[in-house]
């Protein structure tokens, strides 16, 4: 594979230099710019004194594996260092009013909008100070004025925050999330506290939003279908505000929500278009350039319309590099041009790696890469229309190959009926595309009826695939849930696949031993990780706010021992407790409701081989606890301490009440455990 893709040599090295920055960075705090920049500069200039020497040595590839490490090391390191700079800066200062510009179009969510936006000055005794700093910031939906982009808010009180950090076990990361995206600070503002300032002049930074908005305003006028405009909306410009839960469920049962993604699947089918109706200007040199010229072109425009998103620019470089590779050479690998794309992505933000979205999309354009030419080569019909079945069922399998492992890492389940939808889905989500650049071209015009004409087609197609989706839904066991694969179990199974394609390809004996002994070690350790979750009961006294919740797992089981409330708060559940399930390979959940809390002194519960005083189930620990969770003021008389109780504060308590409880425990001397901040405890 290396001999004839010679670019993964410079996209895996830079890649394990990306990688250990960022690990060393987390676990120490390490910052080291200088050492991998001096070790890139000297091996650089080692490797090229021995190509001006004319001298080949086995030197000369370990000093660019080499180079390409520091590489990935140093750009990673100045990214990192460059996001703890903005922190620092705001951190240590004390300010009471601040100057925002908004920077995207507002993206609905249950009560509120959010933006993207950068901090311009700050607020104090001495004035304003500039300082830049990227940040979320949350408005109520019933503000009488809300912003557009470009827009400036004044905002007084109400500081940004620095997200908060996971308090239970395999809890989403939202603070290292946002950090990867370059977002360090996050606001939520009541309707009162901040005042809009319309910008009466668009910078250049903001005209993508500017033309995305137009796009949207079209959409919303033509289409008649709300379901149908909430497709396109989050379709082609990558917004999915007014997209139901029901027709959002529908996508992700199918199997199909890449398509509501603004991603490559979209960039791609708008690339095929464009080079097919451009093919003929490949014929001479000149016609070369101009081919380039206009696909470049064109993919800008199309990225402009969908408002810049990363994945869409991602999915635009991939496509340049094709459209180069297939314009100036006579023979192209499909894996040399897609690592030289990911090589410059990772070059210029090597926090891409880590997005969802980065991987996914090369997971699955490698998969069509390499297994899609072994699959079509079994079969082959002479029949148009099942060809075309085929060949798009065949290309979603390719895709599935190495987005599969991927999908339950992340997302935990699998859809089952994937291939039987992907098809049609595919087809239409082609057409869809096509409609929609039709009706956003011909409204340019302003002839109604060609506009009325297009936006009845493109309504059809786009309610079409509506039904298609829902079908999955209507049939048995059509989603494959609470699936769990941790990070050695993809890394097995994604090299497992590369080692069938070697075997397919080469068909040799080696390999089949290979294949077996890979698979043999993936099924061990997936046996082995599920036998300790089976056989290794837990309890852990989970920090969720507004609540207390106590989980104790036991085989594929989990009793959630919590306030009457939790069981209906689904969004608490789902950010705090479910990923966690997942990883214990639970199936099922019982709810079993703590006394009540009217009385102001601690529950106790006896960790000791004992029920927890609820039902029957036993557990085994050597702890004993008090579980403080009652609102009102502690009662000092019924206040009884024991030198082995762990006093545990709960998310219940108000602050002032907490404080007491510290007060008072601390008095007597008594072990005391806020799970606010010091997070879950496990017995």
């Amino acid at each position: 594979m290396f001999a004839t893709q010679p670019f993964l040599r410079f996209i895996l090295p830079l890649v394990a230099g990306i990688l250990t920055i960022d690990f060393l960075s987390d676990e120490f705090g390490t910052n080291v710019p200088n050492l991998s920049l001096i070790l890139l500069i000297g091996s650089l200039l080692l490797l090229g004194g021995v190509n001006l020497a004319r001298r080949t040595t086995k030197a000369s590839p370990v000093l660019l594996i080499i180079a390409l490490i520091c590489l990935g090391a140093y750009v990673t390191d100045r990214k990192k260092k460059e996001f703890k700079a903005e922190v620092v800066a705001l951190d240590g200062i004390e300010y009471d009013s601040y100057l925002l510009r908004i920077n995207s179009l507002g993206q609905k969510r249950k009560a509120f909008i959010r933006y993207e936006a950068e901090l311009i000055s700050t607020h104090s005794n001495d004035g304003w100070q500039e300082k830049t700093s990227r940040l979320l910031v949350s408005l109520p939906d019933s503000a009488e004025v809300l912003p557009k982009a470009g827009d400036q808010i004044m905002v007084k009180g109400y500081l940004p925050k620095r997200p908060a950090i996971p308090l239970n076990p395999n809890e989403f990361n939202y603070r290292k999330y946002l950090e990867r995206k370059g977002v360090a600070w996050t606001a939520f503002l009541p309707e009162n506290s901040f005042k809009v300032l319309p910008s009466k002049d668009l910078a250049s930074t903001h005209w993508a939003t500017a033309i995305s908005q137009k796009a949207d305003s079209v959409f919303k006028t033509q289409l008649n279908t709300p379901t149908s405009y909430g497709l396109l909306k989050a379709m082609v410009l990558g917004r999915r505000d007014d997209l139901g839960a029901d027709l959002l469920n529908s996508y992700i049962t199918a199997g199909a929500i890449h398509v509501l993604a603004v991603s490559g699947l979209h960039v791609g089918v708008f690339f095929l278009l464009i080079s097919f109706i451009l093919k003929g200007l490949k014929k001479n040199q000149w016609g070369k350039w101009l081919y380039l010229a206009l696909i470049i072109g064109l993919l800008s425009a199309y990225a402009i319309i969908t408002g810049l998103s990363p994945s869409v620019v991602r999915a635009s470089i991939m496509c340049v590099t094709f459209a180069i590779s297939q314009a100036f050479t006579r023979q192209h690998h499909g894996i040399n041009t897609l690592a030289i794309s990911a090589f410059l992505i990772l070059l210029f933000d090597p926090m891409a790696l880590f997005s969802v979205g980065f991987q996914l999309s090369y997971a699955a354009v490698l998969g069509i890469i390499l297994f899609y030419p072994l699959f079509k080569n079994n079969y082959q019909t002479d029949a148009l229309l099942f060809r075309w079945l085929w060949q798009i069922t065949l290309v979603s399998l390719s895709a599935q190959v190495f987005t599969f492992p991927l999908s339950v890492y992340y997302f935990h389940q699998f859809p089952t009926y994937f291939w039987l939808i992907n098809p049609f889905v595919i087809g239409l989500t082609t057409l869809l595309i096509y409609s929609a650049v039709a009706l956003l071209f011909v409204s340019i015009f302003h002839w109604q009826p060609l506009t009325d004409l297009v936006a009845y087609w493109t309504d059809g197609v786009a309610h079409t695939l509506n039904t298609f989706v829902e079908i999955p839904q209507r049939m048995p066991n059509y989603l494959l849930g609470n699936l769990n694969f941790d990070l050695m179990e993809v890394i097995a199974l994604l090299a497992f696949m590369l080692f069938v394609y070697k075997l397919f390809k080469e068909r040799e004996m080696a390999w089949l031993k290979v294949v077996t002994i890979c698979s043999l070690v993936f099924s061990s350790y997936s046996i082995a990780r599920t036998l300790n979750n089976f056989t290794a009961p837990q309890m852990l006294v989970h920090s969720v706010p507004r609540h207390t919740v106590l989980s104790a797992t036991q085989g594929q089981t989990a009793y959630i021992i919590a306030d009457s409330d939790f069981k209906y708060d689904t969004l608490n559940y789902g950010f705090h407790l479910k990923d966690y399930f997942n990883a214990q390979g639970i199936r099922q959940t019982e709810y079993l409701d703590l006394p009540d809390r009217s009385e102001n002194v601690p529950i106790v519960v006896k960790w000791n081989n004992l029920a927890l005083g609820i039902d029957s189930q036993v557990f085994s620990g050597n702890s004993n606890f008090s579980i403080i969770r009652a609102r009102q003021y502690p009662n000092t008389e019924k206040l009884v301490t024991t030198p082995n109780t762990t006093f545990i504060l709960t998310q219940e308590l108000g602050f002032k009440t907490k404080n007491q409880w510290k007060k008072l425990l601390g008095e007597a001397r008594s072990p005391i455990t806020d799970l606010a901040e010091n997070g879950a405890i496990e017995f």
